[in-house]
């Protein structure tokens, strides 16, 4: 039975993984497409969660209409390029943009 366990973390890890991109698809499906968001002025607080939403999508199945998503709209962002919170997330958009433009 133990010669086996590795095997098993490494199926069980990656089901986990399917499981949560799946969900984060969903959801961001969901939340881009809902009236009230779009309706809002682009400055609001939750366009920096979208780009953000969209960028680790993007980091995690490399689906291009996730990095469309980010360059259509990062310039949307208002001041605080250096903000990371719970309310901001432009610090952390930043990191992964330029991870993502540098590997590819």
């Amino acid at each position: 039975m133990r010669e086996h366990a590795p095997s098993t973390v490494i199926l069980t890890a990656t089901w986990y993984v399917f499981v949560l991109v799946f969900h984060s698809r969903m959801i961001f499906i969901i939340v881009s497409q809902r009236t009230e968001y779009k309706s809002l002025p682009l400055s609001c607080k939750n366009q920096d969660e979208l780009i953000w939403g969209a960028s680790w999508l993007y980091k995690a199945t490399k689906t291009a209409n996730y990095w469309d998503f980010v360059k259509s709209n990062i310039q949307t962002l208002d001041a605080g390029l250096f903000d990371f919170g719970w309310d901001g997330k432009h610090a952390g958009i930043n990191v992964l943009v330029s991870q993502v433009s540098y590997l590819s």
